[in-house]
């Protein structure tokens, strides 16, 4: 198994233990805690941000009303790890991921 299968396994795993009880184990969010938030769904491609993985370790890390916020609970390596897997759950649901902003 190559690194970037071990970081989607181990994001896979902290997903599961740490989100999925707000953003469903398959990640559409429909789940008696978020399914009233927009954003609660990562697999439907429309995100809070540009949904860049720096954009989504963003929103791990620091969180946003009403997400909380996972620094000083997951690791820099655990966050960048479960920002992949959340990326790989919306692109193997069939959402496509934004383009990336234009260049000024």
């Amino acid at each position: 198994m190559d690194g970037s299968n071990r970081d989607l396994m181990a994001g896979k795993m902290i997903y599961e233990r740490k989100c999925a009880s707000c953003h469903n184990a398959n990640g559409d969010g429909r789940t008696i805690t978020a399914s009233r938030y927009p954003y609660a769904n990562l697999t439907d491609g429309v995100w809070r941000s540009d949904g860049s993985l720096e954009a989504v370790e963003r929103q791990i890390r620091y969180g946003r009303d009403p997400m909380p916020r996972f620094q000083g609970k997951l690791t820099d390596e655990e966050i960048r790890q479960t920002a992949a897997f959340v990326l790989e759950l919306s692109r193997s649901a069939g959402s496509k991921a934004p383009p990336p902003p234009a260049r000024r």
